[in-house]
């Protein structure tokens, strides 16, 4: 966790600041804005495609190690009440979620390797000096 965090702490903002020096001032806010939403979108989606795939591997792989045919139903006790389930069973669900829940890392590495390829291959940019108000000015008192 403390590796994802320093990563994306040290990427988050040089993204945006890079969006924000490739646009014209008059465009900064819609720039900003963009970035924020396509962000949070990303988010939610991953979140869900990885609540997915979490969800569909500890069905799966809970009916494989209970034995049950597919498409039957495992009882009436719910897996996320251990309490009620035998010690067996218990050991069983904890096993199943531990490793769909390293199955989901799995995946999310792979989307980190990706989006690492992704920022190794962005086109280096000079930080712009100065901004384009300049023009605006030149432009008025051309108008006057």
């Amino acid at each position: 966790m403390a590796v994802v965090g320093i990563g994306v702490g040290m990427t988050m903002q040089n993204l945006v600041l890079a969006v924000q020096n490739s646009v014209p001032l008059s465009e900064l806010g819609a720039a900003s804005a963009s970035v924020t939403f396509f962000r949070s979108l990303g988010g939610t989606i991953g979140v869900s495609v990885l609540g997915a795939v979490l969800a569909n591997r500890v069905t799966a792989d809970l009916s494989t190690a209970l034995h049950v045919p597919a498409g039957q139903s495992t009882g009436s006790t719910s897996a996320l009440n251990l309490a009620a389930l035998p010690p067996e069973v218990q050991t069983i669900v904890h096993t199943v979620y531990g490793d769909a829940t390293a199955h989901i890392f799995l995946i999310s590495a792979a989307v980190g390797v990706v989006g690492i390829i992704a920022a190794l291959l962005l086109k280096p940019i000079t930080l712009r000096t100065t901004i384009d108000l300049e023009k605006k000015e030149a432009d008025s008192a051309v108008a006057r």
